[in-house]
């Protein structure tokens, strides 16, 4: 009993797979098969059927087709050309007359989706400033952390530095030099977005200073060309 119950916890072990864009990749079954079943099917994400083995043949899936090789001898299936929509959980099911257990099951991953990084002023004085800054994907995945800066530099005071997603991806906020950098990474891609640091940006009282400076000319200016006119 004890023998079997461990072989049950090894077939249902989820197996990652990283793979880059354009590329194709290989699912292989990772338990023996039996010489007596009914089936054995792919599915895709719980619910949609890739292949399906049996004594009948092997039956493909019409939205795979021209995109799928199978090995009738080892159960097999190879994915071409994957794309972020093929980002998911596959699973071989063993169908038996008294059973349908999940026997292999791979995690694929393709390339991450691109970041936002948004900053917003929480206070400033004449020579620094306190920043939240936030880094988004398009799966709503996020990060917040908290930054305070002056004149020469920036640093990290608070919030998340990075964590990783429900997807195995990790997302991270970090500094280098005078830049605020958002990135998004797995084993095979990266992406980020980055924006350099300017205190006057962010320092309220120095531009309420340049507009106070800037508006008697402005009222000038305008009283001459009524006068011309």
């Amino acid at each position: 009993l004890a023998l079997r119950m461990n072989a049950v916890k090894r077939s249902r072990a989820v197996t990652p797979l990283f793979v880059q864009t354009g590329k194709d990749v290989l699912l292989e079954l990772q338990a023996d098969v039996p010489k007596k079943f009914i089936a054995l099917q792919w599915s895709f994400n719980g619910s949609a059927n890739l292949v399906s083995f049996s004594s009948g043949g092997v039956e493909i899936s019409d939205s795979f087709t021209g995109r799928v090789e199978v090995c009738n001898q080892s159960y097999s299936v190879k994915l071409k050309n994957l794309q972020k929509s093929d980002s998911g959980v596959y699973s071989a099911v063993l169908i038996k007359a008294d059973a349908r257990p999940v026997i292999t099951e791979h995690h694929v991953r393709v390339q991450v989706s691109p970041v936002t990084l948004t900053v917003h002023l929480l206070s400033s004085s004449s020579d620094s400033c306190n920043l939240t800054v936030s880094c988004g994907t398009q799966e709503l995945h996020h990060i917040n952390s908290t930054l305070t800066c002056d004149n020469k530099t920036c640093r990290q005071e608070g919030g998340e530095r990075s964590k990783v997603t429900t997807s195995g991806s990790t997302l991270s906020i970090y500094l280098v030099k005078d830049t605020i950098i958002c990135n998004h990474s797995n084993q095979v891609s990266w992406r980020k977005d980055n924006e350099p640091f300017d205190l006057s940006r962010y320092d309220k009282n120095k531009t309420q200073r340049i507009l106070s400076l800037l508006q008697p000319h402005l009222v000038t200016v305008s009283l001459l060309t009524i006068r011309i006119k």
